[in-house]
């Protein structure tokens, strides 16, 4: 028994292999995918990740709330976000 060496295969579960081959997960991934690169323009291309309010006031809602429709007003008119 012991600890395995450091970067040492691990074996694969099979059952977890077959899984992830089916169409119905690759269908779930496609949306969640999709889902997590929304999320990712939304924090790092808009600066999301630190919060210019402190506090749990409106000023942070209007924040978000202001942002997200930045986003989506990009999205409409299909140019690239500027910096």
């Amino acid at each position: 028994m012991g600890i395995p060496p450091v970067g040492a295969p691990q074996p694969a579960t099979p059952p977890l292999r077959t899984e992830q081959q089916t169409p119905e997960l690759k269908t779930r991934y496609a949306v969640r995918s999709g889902v997590e690169g929304t999320f990712d323009g939304f924090a790092h291309g808009h600066g999301m990740r630190r919060c210019r309010y402190r506090g749990r006031g409106q000023k942070a809602r209007a924040q978000h709330v202001l942002t997200a429709i930045a986003v989506n007003i990009e999205r409409l008119s299909g140019l690239p976000p500027t910096k």
